[in-house]
């Protein structure tokens, strides 16, 4: 009996400690994630139909590529490594079954590498019903570049983040956009993230010509993924009468490659709060597929989603306003030389 006692009591202990409550946090915050997180069941198909992908060598994109390929489309990955690219395509047709999977080398750090992307999917006989622009990198608070001496703009004198989530991205569909049109009903989808609700757009200071200064740079992620948001909302206004459609948005916490340049220790620390409240691959592609595959989003057009809802609520006036986004739109024109 007395053993008994001490039992309960210990016991006791525990569930009135520190440790119980962070633990019962801990266990609350992972079965909220898991019972709210948004699942695609839909089982539409996609036999013949032409997608492009950017950055589906890992991560959600490369998630995204093997549901579609699974629905018959016809997959065109855009890469910048050409190995790791080709490996992705003979996994993805092995997981896959389709073997219509192709890889095209795609370097979003060169716009001259993004015409040639553009021009490669333009030669092709089939309309192009789904661009997703996927690829982006964080840089880590400049961590190889602007913080340890290092220049912040790419050789076409661009800002690195920007051009890699935005600018290039704003090219490479703005290329493609009769390409698009030919479908009738094609989708553009820019994948985003939470950090837009942190971003704000100067249009003075799109490419950081005014201000380069590491307080500016620090925030160069977030405002690139607001762009991703205000760029698919300018689209769905622009593109409408061409019956093209466009989304952003938050695939979540997802453990991909996306932190490879901050510090290890900032890594770890990421990836253990990840395990948390985050999501593996599979999950952090669902809010793209459902964006690619839902019927009846035409209406949406220009809308921000995670856990394949809609979003929208979580953006300001400004990052909802339709100068601002013209603004934006007109600036990367020129940033990228459009027209040229």
């Amino acid at each position: 009996m007395p053993s008994t006692v001490r039992m309960l009591a210990a016991l006791l202990s525990f569930c009135t400690s520190a440790s119980f409550y962070t633990a019962f946090v801990m266990v609350a915050l992972w079965l909220w994630k898991e019972l709210t997180m948004g699942i695609y069941r839909g089982k539409e198909r996609l036999d013949g139909k032409l997608v492009v992908i950017t950055g589906a060598n890992c991560g959600i994109g490369l998630e995204t590529a093997r549901d579609l390929a699974k629905r018959g489309a016809l997959i065109i990955v855009g890469c910048r490594s050409r190995q790791r690219g080709e490996a992705a395509v003979k996994e993805i047709i092995s997981t896959s079954g389709n073997s219509k999977v192709e890889m095209v080398e795609l370097d979003l750090l060169s716009l001259a590498s993004v015409r040639r992307f553009a021009q490669a999917v333009a030669a092709r006989p089939e309309p192009l019903s789904l661009l997703i622009n996927n690829a982006g990198m964080a840089d880590g608070n400049g961590a190889n570049t602007w913080a340890v001496g290092k220049t912040h703009l790419s050789d076409d004198g661009l800002e690195i983040t920007s051009q890699c989530n935005h600018l290039s991205h704003f090219l490479l569909t703005n290329l493609l956009r009769d390409k698009l049109a030919e479908a009738g009903n094609a989708r553009v989808i820019n994948v985003s993230s939470f950090a837009a609700w942190h971003g704000k757009i100067d249009l003075n200071n799109v490419n950081y010509e005014s201000d380069s200064s590491p307080a500016a740079l620090q925030r160069n992620y977030h405002n690139s993924k607001l762009m991703n948001v205000m760029f698919s909302q300018e689209i769905g206004r622009r593109w409408a009468h061409l019956g093209i459609t466009s989304y952003s948005n938050h695939p979540g916490l997802v453990r991909t490659e996306v932190f490879r340049h901050f510090t290890s220790a900032i890594q770890n620390m990421i990836l253990a709060y990840n395990y948390l409240t985050g999501k593996d691959m599979w999950q952090g592609a669902q809010t793209t597929i459902f964006l690619a595959l839902q019927p009846g989003l035409e209406k949406e057009s220009g809308g921000y989603f995670a856990d394949c809802r809609n979003y929208n609520f979580l953006l300001s006036r400004d990052q909802t306003d339709p100068d601002v986004a013209s603004g934006l739109w007109e600036r990367s024109a020129k940033l990228v030389k459009m027209d040229m």
